[in-house]
């Protein structure tokens, strides 16, 4: 798994990348030193959760991606059963994010 975080990393405007479980913890991580994977893993939990419940109550489908965007970055959640966490950057392209994080998400999928 970790090779894969690393290979999607790779991709211009991504800073980090985790897997993290739907109780919190984190599975696999590949990102800088200034985030806290744990803190990530469990924050993260908690807002995907409340956006499934949403979109459950919304009769909207299964919950497959969220994009939470602040003033100097933005993060990606994925629905792998396992929660897949994209940390991004200010200046990115959002297509090619988006197609890279496709691609892991199908290699991701065959280790869980």
């Amino acid at each position: 798994m970790k090779e894969c975080l690393e290979k999607l990393n790779k991709t211009s405007g991504i800073m980090g990348s985790l897997i993290v479980g739907r109780d919190g913890l984190v599975i696999d991580s590949v990102v800088p030193a200034v985030f806290n994977a744990d803190l990530v893993g469990a924050i993260v939990a908690g807002v995907f959760t409340s956006a499934e419940s949403s979109m459950e109550e919304l009769h909207q489908g299964d919950l497959d991606m969220i994009m939470v965007e602040g003033t100097i970055g933005k993060l990606i959640l994925c629905n792998i059963g396992a929660i897949l966490v994209v940390l991004l950057g200010e200046d990115i392209n959002l297509g090619i994010v988006r197609l890279d994080i496709r691609k892991a998400i199908q290699e991701l999928k065959e280790f869980l």
